[in-house]
């Protein structure tokens, strides 16, 4: 049986350029959106303002005044100071030095193993 397709007209040849095609034209497309220049809208509508009036104003010059805080009483001096004595004695601990000079001995101590009996 003969195959009645002409081999030149299959477009899976074509896929490559076709991919190609499609990446140009999108970077294209983004090219040309961010180049787009974009002017600013004014409008000549408005009129004509007068500035001179605004100028022509004084400020009147303002001081800061702060509240007055009232003074508060020194608090009362204590009539009679009272000692107190406690009866309880303090015990004190003496702490005693773990620290080695070299010219003490050490004390060392022999250890003995226990050879337990293997079993297999």
């Amino acid at each position: 049986m003969e195959i009645k397709k002409n081999p030149k007209s299959n477009l899976e040849n074509y896929s490559k350029i076709f991919m190609q095609i499609g990446l140009v034209l999108a970077l294209f497309v983004t090219y040309a959106a961010i180049e787009k220049k974009t002017y600013d809208k004014t409008t000549n509508g408005l009129g004509v303002a007068n500035m001179n009036a605004m100028m022509d104003e004084e400020i009147p010059i303002t001081e800061r005044v702060e509240p007055v805080k009232p003074k508060t009483p020194p608090p009362p001096a204590p009539e009679k100071i009272e000692v107190v004595e406690d009866e309880k004695e303090v015990e004190e601990t003496v702490i005693e030095s773990t620290e080695t000079d070299e010219n003490e001995a050490v004390e060392v101590e022999e250890i003995v193993e226990i050879a337990e009996a293997e079993e297999f």
